[in-house]
């Protein structure tokens, strides 16, 4: 009997846009599900397309993507090149530095560690770079498993420039690679724990995301692979403007990829952008920003064991060695080099405010940092214990802010990859007067409740920031004829300056993980109202703060945290108790 879960599954999409063939099922998808030679059909019908048990709690681990990209010059610098001995020197720090030991697990390969001119073998089979990696993967799993630990790879969907690389299709309509089998059966035979399929330009290939991204899901599943499948999914369906498609992607993938990806270092098309930038416009997204009502709760609720909504990396502990020298640039958004907003990395406000969010959020957390270089302080936030509990929480409900923003009007905000200081004028109620790039505006963009994404136009660099699906045309004028200014139209703006924000998640044992949250650039009070977090709250609640590890007392209705720092939290753990 061909699986159950396959079949279940495969039925489910004859509802979408495309015919769907499945290789394993020996047949048309019709002819498959017509048969009645497998009497077991009926018995599951709410099983799992890959039903492996990966990724019960959301998966924890390191990635080299953030902190080391593809730097792949071993020559010049062979202490620092992405390669098997940074790999191994990676998981020696894991283990005994402790992170193995809190929950981080898994080393993640991103992109890079094949050889473009030489992605395979003599067998046809995928093979990381030689001189790079010269003991193989197989070599390199082993090493990890060793001590404790497990080994995640990555491919793409569909790279033009790699066809003979980790991509899984050829580019035509409905064109699966040639190597699609060979690479998936080497998959399992290597024993990669954990796969992430990304989708770059993918908007070639438009039936990648609702009809292969659940066929190669199928297919690992039916060739043995058990290990965590990551899909960038909803990250371009929402930068395509198509409906996301939650529910399904909880069908076929144990976590998948949403929003923008975190950046920390000038890269094109983000410009000089800060990590708190880039922090912050998550937070803005899972707080509702760019979503509506209806899709915000679908958002929230598709979150579950062995399936996650993924925030991106965490980028905590990078103080020490900024991204890419990013934080000399005499264009880095806040200041100059050691100014609190330093352009390269978080302060440690915001890596507490990273880490408990990521928490409240449920969020698969993968450190992406030189674990030879992160200072005492950030690696205590890294390995906070209670902190680490709220997220791996079994009832794996994910987190929301108390109230979700309201939609907004229609607006557009515009900016170009000038070295600009904008002013007031140029970008009224925005609170970025005196900041230099697109970044800022970007940010600012995705703080307005409603915003639905902030594109990069090709020409000029001009970047348009849609509200609610409906841009407005580009300004006819500004004040600067290089478009080194930003207009912004309509009356939306962001929240009033000096307001803190109220996130909660619910836990299994019914307490509740509480974060006030101070998005502004002043240290504020921020007030908790119990009743709001739908717990049982008896003659009193007892709250801990988890970053300060230490009990705070026992209250009725409410408490307050005062003095959060600026981009800083207060989160503390709610528990009712029988007196007050």
């Amino acid at each position: 009997c061909v699986c159950v879960c396959v079949r279940v599954r495969a039925r489910h999409l004859l509802t979408s846009q495309h015919t769907v063939h499945f290789a394993m099922l020996h047949g048309t998808l019709h002819t498959a599900l017509a048969s009645l030679a497998c009497a077991c059909i009926a018995v599951a019908p709410s099983c799992s397309a890959l039903d492996n048990g990966a990724a019960r709690t959301p998966p924890m681990g390191w990635l080299t993507w953030q902190r080391f990209r593809c730097h792949t010059d071993c020559d010049t610098d062979p202490e620092n090149c992405l390669s098997e001995a940074l790999l191994k020197t990676v998981a020696d720090h894991l283990v005994a530095d402790g992170y193995r030991d809190a929950g981080y697990t898994s080393v993640n390969l991103d992109a890079c560690w094949w050889d473009p001119a030489n992605p395979r073998d003599s067998q046809g089979r995928l093979q990381a770079d030689p001189k790079r990696f010269p003991s193989g993967l197989a070599a390199l799993v082993t090493y990890m498993e060793d001590r404790g630990l497990k080994l995640g790879s990555y491919a793409w969907m569909f790279n033009a420039a790699h066809l003979d690389g980790p991509t899984f299709l050829d580019g035509t309509p409905e064109g699966r690679s040639p190597h699609w089998q060979t690479d998936i059966d080497e998959l399992v035979r290597l024993g990669i724990a954990s796969l992430k399929v990304d989708s770059t330009e993918v908007a070639a290939v438009t039936h990648a995301f609702n009809v292969t991204y659940p066929e190669l899901g199928v297919a690992l599943g039916s060739a043995g692979y058990a290990g965590v499948y990551t899909c960038s999914w909803p990250a371009y369906e929402m930068y395509h403007g198509w409906p996301i498609q939650y529910e399904r992607m909880a069908q076929f993938c144990n976590t998948w990829r949403n929003w923008d990806d975190i950046q920390c270092n000038a890269v094109s098309q983000y410009n000089s952008r800060t990590c708190w930038d880039s922090v912050e416009s998550i937070i803005g997204y899972w707080g509702g920003a760019g979503h509506t009502h209806t899709d915000y709760d679908r958002f929230v609720a598709v979150a579950g064991p062995g399936q996650w909504n993924d925030a991106d990396m965490l980028v905590i502990g990078n103080a020490d060695h900024p991204f890419g020298g990013n934080a000399s640039s005499p264009a880095c958004v806040g200041g100059p080099v050691g100014s609190t907003l330093s352009c390269g990395s978080l302060t440690l406000a915001e890596e507490e405010t990273q880490m408990a969010m990521w928490a409240v959020f449920a969020s698969p957390m993968l450190m992406s940092h030189d674990p030879r270089l992160i200072s005492d302080a950030s690696r205590a936030v890294l390995l906070n214990p209670e902190v680490i509990a709220v997220n791996q929480d079994a009832l794996g409900r994910q987190g929301r802010p108390v109230a979700t923003p309201p939609p907004a009007p229609c607006s557009s905000c515009w900016a170009v990859a000038a070295d600009h200081a904008w002013t007031d004028a140029e970008c009224p109620n925005l609170g970025i007067s005196g900041q230099r790039t697109m970044g800022g505006c970007e940010a600012a963009c995705l703080q307005t409740p409603g915003c639905t994404a902030f594109n990069f136009a090709a020409a000029g660099g001009a970047g348009n920031c849609v509200l609610r699906g409906c841009p407005l045309p580009a300004p006819s004028s500004t004040a600067d004829p290089t478009w080194s200014a930003v207009a912004w139209n309509g009356t939306a703006g962001p929240p009033a300056g000096g307001q803190g924000q109220v996130w909660w998640r619910p836990l299994e044992n019914g307490d509740v993980a509480a974060v006030a949250y101070n998005p502004t650039r002043s240290p504020i009070d921020i007030a908790l109202n119990f009743t709001t977090f739908k717990m049982s709250v008896g003659p009193g609640v007892a709250a801990r703060d988890l970053f300060m590890r230490s009990d705070v007392g026992n209250f009725t209705h409410g408490m307050t945290a005062h003095g959060v720092a600026p981009h800083g939290v207060a989160m503390f753990r709610l528990s009712a108790t029988p007196s007050n």
